[in-house]
């Protein structure tokens, strides 16, 4: 998979619509921010059979039924592992916190997150796994 002439543009705008969403599952989270950024880079929606949860219970129902324990690991279905510090812009990540794993994407600002409170920002080292997208 490569990624497609003007991506740059594409995941800010992906970035900004989340920005201008309030947080609901389904609709605005941590994945749908993810994976709507992959679709921005590559031109490819990616686990749209992942979709279609409204709560953090149905979330994780739809990926341990799949047979993974996390976001990540479905990132790792797909796309190559690399070292959090080799990410670059337009790559996907997880961040833990509270014992739980989130997505995050990378930015020119730093990892993007989507939180209850919009999109938020932490530095490249938040990153507990990394995965090249195109």
């Amino acid at each position: 998979m490569t990624r497609v002439p003007e991506w740059e543009q594409a995941l800010v705008r992906a970035i900004e619509k989340h920005a201008t969403l309030p947080f609901a599952w389904g609709v605005s989270d941590c994945g749908y921010l993810a994976t709507d950024c992959i679709e921005a880079v590559t031109g490819s929606l990616p686990f749209k059979k992942f979709r279609g949860y409204k709560t953090e219970v149905g979330a994780a129902k739809k990926l341990l039924r799949a047979g993974f324990n996390d976001i990540g690991d479905l990132f790792a279905s797909a796309y190559e592992p690399i070292p959090p510090a080799m990410a670059q812009r337009g790559d996907v990540g997880t961040i833990e916190r509270d014992g739980k794993v989130g997505a995050a994407v990378v930015t020119s600002f730093g990892v993007a997150i989507k939180t209850e409170h919009g999109v938020g920002y932490e530095p490249i080292t938040a990153l507990s796994r990394a995965f090249r997208i195109g």
